[in-house]
């Protein structure tokens, strides 16, 4: 009878460890949430930042730095997506996309990488590559 509620235990005991990590890699949002430094090709001088917080498991809002060169001493607030960008996981990438009726994202994350771009219609208007800090 020991034995038996020994192995049983040990058999829940597996179960919850399995169940718990299988959750927690499908929180794709949490694995890529962060405040991301790097350059956007219509900043040349400066950095950029862009900065992507979990909404839930699948979904996140990103807010990104859209001042131009010329706006770089002026102390602007980030310009939010005015939508949720849904992330999925592609072997060791995660991709965002997300739209709306005026804008239009699409990225990845790679490591601690990303790179993203935004469209108002048909017009890029941001071009980043920065690093996780």
């Amino acid at each position: 009878m020991k034995k038996l509620f020994a192995i049983a235990v040990v058999v829940l005991m597996s179960a919850a460890v399995f169940t718990s990590c299988d959750e927690e890699d499908k929180d794709y949002a949490a694995q890529i949430a962060g405040t991301y430094v790097g350059t956007n090709n219509y900043k040349i001088e400066t950095e950029s930042k862009v900065v992507i917080t979990r909404s839930d498991d699948e979904y996140v809002t990103v807010q990104y730095d859209a001042n131009t060169e010329e706006e770089k001493l002026m102390d602007k607030e980030l310009a939010p997506v005015g939508f949720k960008v849904r992330v999925k996981k592609s072997g060791d990438n995660y991709t965002l996309s997300g739209s709306s009726t005026i804008e239009s994202i699409d990225g990845t994350v790679t490591g601690s990488t990303l790179k993203m771009k935004v469209f108002q219609g048909e017009v890029e208007i941001i071009n980043f590559v920065g690093s996780k800090q």
